[in-house]
């Protein structure tokens, strides 16, 4: 079990991003005649016979068209990018040992088979306790919330990978933990906080609002800097984390009125010790719980900063 301290950090984080049937005829069959009921019987004496015209009437040939009409394009069966939507119905699907699938740990009314299950934008959600989506105009995830129970934290089963999720500006999972995270190639994410107890890794432009990454076992966010408002080359930086023992790691960093910081940050598990930050080489490099890697480059407001790479190991006992 992790800390309750731990769980208080990520609170407090996290608050400073406020089968159509068809229906079928009986055909029409016509019964086989005696052959004997073929015989044509001579018109009575005082019959007129009528008169068979001589000439056949001339048909008019049927025009074959030269080109076939194009067929109507085929509706999409949802009004969501198919892409997206399928790579949250996979993860959504994945069930633990219990048969319990993801999409029942995150949703109060889990039933994808409805279409408008997901939403467009259920804004009457935002406010609430329960998880939802908001999508565009254009059926692009826009943002992904989940809210699980208060007083405890639920594993997600499998791997969430995010790839070109080009909308995607918020990722908050409160309550929920997940095996594994790959997340690239998203630009306009603003706001995402996640943990997990494998590979956590996050690739792409600078997070200005808020982020968050955490793992038990290793921990990856690499920035490119363009999404930073000012001094984009300040913010292009890399840290790489190792976990060793029982704790959690990660780095995290947030804006506010005044400036940009970035922290890496250790957690102990219930009942262990951090023992400090150590490099590929087995040296000390710090015993501080949390370490800051952004610093002033220029004072005053809407001043440019840097930020350090860091590659490390979080040891503990």
């Amino acid at each position: 079990m992790k800390k309750p301290v731990f769980a208080i950090l990520l609170s407090a984080l996290f608050a400073l991003s406020l089968p159509a049937c068809k229906e079928q005829g009986s055909p029409l069959v016509s019964p086989t005649a005696d052959p004997a009921s073929k015989i044509t019987a001579s018109p009575a004496p005082s019959e007129k016979l009528t008169e068979v015209p001589t000439e056949t009437p001339t048909e008019t040939p049927t025009e074959v068209p030269t080109k076939m009409p194009a067929a109507a394009p085929t509706p999409k069966p949802i009004p969501y990018d198919r892409g997206e939507y399928d790579t949250l119905l996979a993860f959504f699907e994945l069930a633990d040992e219990n048969g319990v699938k993801n999409g029942e740990k995150c949703f109060k009314d889990y039933d994808p088979s409805k279409v408008d299950f997901w939403g467009t934008n259920p804004e009457d959600l935002i406010n609430t306790k329960e998880s939802y989506l908001t999508w565009n105009d254009e059926g692009k995830l826009s943002s992904l919330v989940l809210r699980g129970g208060e007083d405890s934290i639920q594993r997600l089963k499998g791997a969430l990978m995010l790839n070109g999720f080009t909308e995607l500006s918020k990722l908050r999972p409160h309550s929920f933990d997940f095996e594994t995270v790959t997340i690239e190639n998203c630009p306009n994410l603003r706001d995402i906080a996640f943990s997990c107890s494998g590979e956590a890794s996050l690739i792409g432009d600078s997070i200005w609002k808020y982020f968050g990454v955490f793992s038990d076992t290793h921990c990856h966010y690499e920035s490119t800097g363009k999404g930073a408002p000012v001094s984009p080359e300040s913010h292009a930086f890399t840290v790489d984390l190792a976990i060793e023992g029982n704790g959690t790691a990660g780095v995290y960093g947030y804006s506010d009125e005044h400036y940009y910081v970035v922290f890496i940050q250790a957690e102990a598990h219930e009942g262990h010790k951090f023992i400090g930050w150590y490099d590929a080489d087995g040296k000390l490099i710090s015993t501080d719980e949390q370490i800051e890697l952004s610093g002033i480059e220029i004072e005053g407001f809407n001043g440019h900063y840097f930020i350090s790479d860091f590659t490390g190991i979080a040891k503990f006992e």
